[in-house]
């Protein structure tokens, strides 16, 4: 006898399969329009890159591109986003007021202590030459080309900006810091199930759980050492909540408008109870600040390109290293001369960075230093070209997830923008999986990036080598994969 209808379980069944095809139909637009938007921003910088280096070649002087990623203030840092627009890059041209000091060629503001007059000022602080950083974020106010261009706020992001996260810098002999390296895409952690992602800032992780004896000495404020992670993001200013500033940074200036700081008695001394407000309490604090030159893409009259790493930072930590300066506790061993007077935040973000070049003979040059050690590199010396990484925007601050392949959906789908060394721009698609069907070489990978043995053979300027230090395997620039979150694996054999 032939039945009339439906049993329950069977309607069930079918509802099932309705709604799981409709919510396939409902996603399939969105994972399109994504697609669609990151593919577009990648192009447009793409296209505003190569307008750069016809700038560079025409004009015979440097231009380059700055980058800033700010998070939305109310965010943890942890995961970058865009939602409150803070994802820009922006055109800087020479300074065309100030003279070009040892360069020959006219050049963005690039700071240099060593060039005290390049920008028309002499400055003096208590007889140590060097330049205010009022002066240098004038010039840097006045060399913009053209308005900055924004990412879609709440649609992409900068997921990388570089090849490779290294937290605070590895000494030698020494090994990583137990979440870092991370790749341009980050590591998902299958133990904790956290993403830790390129530039995250997490104020639990503190250097004094950096291993290895070689390390810097441990700068603590008020008995509390501070985090190295995001870039050095949290300085002396204590744990950033809300991605902002949690105080001023009020630092010295030239009150008189002689071009020269004085800040020793007699004379004509400026008035040390003016500062020129580097930041203000609540005013979102960038990772990557591009006022301040942090991260650029540099293109010379020749065509050729380059990048430049927090120079301004860094080199106002090499200026703080040897003068009358001390930090705000006076509990700064590396920075606290006996006879020191004032804090090191009286001068500017050298507390924002890694101090890499506060104990390494300075006659080394600013590539080589970088090149050694740096917060974050990139393997243009292996592949060519520098790459950044752009991405959906995260819509929320969520950095756990149930599985690698959760994780790696959070990413996807993304594209990088390829700056060549000899200045060529090209556009790649990651692919979500290896169709050419390549091995991972698992050299360096878990728990090997905290084996001193395996890290000190394998891992020389933050490239994959052999014992006797030749090149190993290639750096994956185009794809990324579940095994590789996992993992944290990210060279071919």
């Amino acid at each position: 006898m032939a039945r009339s209808a439906f049993s329950l379980i069977e309607l069930l069944v079918v509802l099932g399969i309705v709604s799981l095809a409709g919510a396939m139909v409902l996603s399939l637009p969105r994972r399109m329009q994504a697609e669609e938007s990151v593919r577009a921003a990648a192009l447009e910088l793409a296209g505003v890159l190569r307008q750069t280096r016809e700038r560079a070649i025409s004009s015979r002087s440097i231009h380059a591109v700055a980058f800033n990623i700010a998070n939305a203030p109310g965010s943890s840092g942890r995961i970058l986003n865009n939602r409150a627009g803070g994802h820009w890059y922006r055109v800087l041209g020479p300074d065309v007021h100030g003279s070009t000091g040892h360069w020959e060629t006219p050049r963005p503001p690039l700071f240099n202590r060593f060039e005290s007059g390049w920008m028309g000022v002499k400055v003096r602080v208590d007889g140590l030459s060097d330049n205010p950083i009022r002066h240098v974020l004038d010039a840097m106010q006045r060399s913009w080309l053209g308005e900055p261009v924004h990412l879609p706020a709440r649609r992409v992001r900068f997921l990388a900006l570089t090849d490779q996260d290294n937290g605070d810098y590895r000494s030698p002999g020494d090994t990583y810091a137990p979440t870092y390296p991370r790749p341009w895409f980050g590591w998902w952690n299958a133990d904790s199930g956290r993403l830790h992602a390129w530039g995250g800032y997490d104020p639990g992780l503190a250097m004094s759980a950096q291993t290895g004896p070689d390390r810097q000495t441990v700068r603590t404020v008020a008995g509390r050492t501070i985090s190295h992670s995001g870039f050095f993001y949290e300085g002396y200013d204590g744990i950033i909540s809300g991605c902002v500033q949690p105080s001023d940074r009020l630092v010295f200036d030239d009150s008189n408008g002689d071009g020269v700081i004085r800040t020793s008695a007699g004379g004509s001394q400026d008035d040390l109870s003016r500062r020129f407000a580097l930041w203000r309490a609540g005013e979102p604090r960038p990772l990557i600040n591009g006022g301040w030159g942090d991260f650029l893409v540099l293109f010379r009259p020749d065509g050729t390109a380059t990048t430049d790493w927090l120079r301004l930072r860094h080199e106002y930590a090499r200026f703080c290293s040897r003068g009358p300066f001390v930090d705000p506790t006076g509990t700064v061993a590396d920075a606290a001369p006996p006879t020191g007077q004032y804090p090191l935040r009286h001068l500017g973000p050298s507390d924002m960075c890694n101090r890499l070049q506060c104990d390494i003979n300075a006659k080394l040059t600013w590539e080589r230093l970088l090149a050694d050690h740096p917060e974050a590199s990139s393997f243009a010396r292996r592949t060519g070209y520098h790459y950044i990484t752009l991405a959906p925007d995260a819509q929320d601050d969520a950095d756990t997830f149930a599985s690698a392949g959760e994780a790696l959906r959070s990413l996807t789908p993304c594209y990088r923008v390829a700056v060549g060394i000899f200045g060529d721009i090209r556009v790649l698609r990651v692919r979500a999986n290896d169709a050419h069907g390549r091995s991972l070489d698992d050299t360096l990978s878990g728990a090997a990036w905290q084996d001193k043995a395996v890290t000190d053979r394998h891992s020389r300027r933050h490239l994959l080598t052999n014992a006797a230090g030749a090149p190993l395997g290639s750096p994956v620039v185009d794809v990324v994969t579940a095994e590789m979150l996992s993992r944290r694996a990210w060279w071919w054999r």
